[in-house]
């Protein structure tokens, strides 16, 4: 767990997010208890070595991991401009965001953009 609250500018908070590609036991996780907030108009890069789960993070915050993948642990916290709350792990559909993962930094996305369409203000 992050040893910081939730702060009211996070518009994403990741908790103990965990995901796992079998169920068997003694199977290592792919992500393993990871803790980030995001807070308005911050920027976010995740780097690691190749293998380290960056992709998988990505992907499970987006709602689009397939099977066998699965979250086996955590909560990913959505805070639009109107300060609901949303668990991106317990709503409906098929994903949060349908995307195209590029493996470059170059097409770095702002998470802002998630708000509004088009990343516009209301």
């Amino acid at each position: 767990m992050t040893d910081r609250a939730s702060e009211p500018d996070d518009i994403l908070q990741i908790s103990d997010l965990t995901v796992r590609y079998s169920s068997r036991p003694g199977t290592p996780s792919a992500v393993d208890g990871v803790d980030l907030a995001v807070r308005r108009g911050e920027i976010l890069g995740v780097a690691g070595e190749s293998g380290s789960g960056k992709s998988t993070l990505a992907v499970a915050l987006l709602r689009l991991l397939k099977r066998p993948g699965r979250v086996t642990a955590g909560s990913i916290l959505f805070r639009p401009r109107d300060r609901s709350e949303v668990d991106l792990l317990r709503v409906g559909g098929q994903g949060a965001a349908r995307a195209t993962l590029a493996q470059s930094g170059l097409s770095a996305a702002r998470v802002d953009e998630l708000t509004q369409p088009g990343g516009q203000d209301p």
